[in-house]
């Protein structure tokens, strides 16, 4: 299998695979999360998706014999701080918009870390990168004025998702130097089930055997997906793969269809699109969003 891996077109087309299973399984992810909104408190929701998710990580590393803490453990509790945080938002947007529309407003968060990445990385901004920029902000302005009137703070709260989600990419790639990505992964899930505990107390709804099953599979296919998702980007060309991470919209948009009748209109749909595009350019114009490992 190794041999075979060694050959660069190869290990690019495994890549890919893997890239759309992982999408695939963060759009089930997504389905998961709106359908428990729907009997289950937001951050009860978010603790057993966080809970099953490190239990998986945990025991995948303990049977590979693979340290479980990296040595910047401060780092690495900022880091679950600002993926909560960034969680929490998404949560909010996810149970009140379309699917489609919560998925890619959180997407959107590699056009902070463009933005951000030359103060930080000393990458230049240019006038390409400002062209991409504005029009992902026209795409996300065109998936919001349809939803204003009904649930602003919503769209508001999928914004706010992404600009935490860039900053927890800007201090992925500073812990990456120096950290396995299943440490980086374990910290998150495991300081988003601790912050989220203290609320269960007020607001606890006792899980019947299907909502087990539904909490369960959020943590399962949040872990399994973010796997993949590292794998992709590791055996595959960084710019193709990054592209085929997006598809993760293309899957919830047609869950939503299926299961919720949610079908974006016009506007929205022409955001989308416009969001989309922006999005695919971004990993050919050399900034750090070429490796958006960490999802939802």
């Amino acid at each position: 299998m190794r041999q075979v891996l060694a050959d660069t077109a190869v290990r690019e087309r495994v890549g890919l695979l893997l890239m759309g299973l992982a999408a695939l399984l963060l759009s089930i992810m997504n389905l998961l999360i709106k359908a428990a909104l729907r009997d289950y408190p937001l951050m009860e929701t978010l603790f057993f998706r966080s809970l099953f998710g490190a239990g998986f990580i945990a025991a995948l590393q303990l049977a590979r014999h693979k340290p479980l803490i990296g040595p910047r453990p401060r780092r690495l509790l900022l880091l679950g701080g600002l993926v909560f945080a960034g969680l929490c938002c998404y949560y909010f947007a996810l149970g009140r918009l379309a699917m489609a529309d919560a998925v890619i407003l959180n997407r959107l968060a590699p056009l902070f870390v463009m933005v951000a990445s030359g103060p930080l990385f000393g990458e230049p901004f240019r006038r390409r990168q400002g062209i991409v920029f504005a029009v992902g902000l026209l795409g996300t302005a065109l998936i919001l004025q349809p939803q204003l009137g009904f649930a602003p703070l919503a769209g508001l709260a999928g914004l706010a998702s992404a600009c935490f989600s860039g900053l927890a990419y800007i201090m992925t790639k500073q812990l990456s130097a120096d950290h396995r990505s299943s440490q980086i992964a374990l910290a998150i899930v495991g300081v988003s089930a601790a912050l989220a505990l203290p609320a269960l107390a007020s607001g606890f709804v006792m899980p019947s055997l299907d909502g087990w099953l539904i909490l369960a599979g959020i943590g399962l296919t949040s872990a399994a997906g973010q796997t993949l998702t590292s794998k992709a980007f590791a055996l595959g060309a960084p710019t193709p793969v990054a592209i085929c991470s997006y598809s993760v919209v293309l899957f919830s948009a047609l869950w939503g269809f299926l299961l919720f009748d949610e079908v974006q209109n016009a506007l929205a749909l022409t955001g989308s699109v416009l969001v989309l595009a922006c999005l695919a350019t971004l990993p050919t114009l050399g900034s750090a969003t070429k490796h958006p490992e960490i999802s939802p």
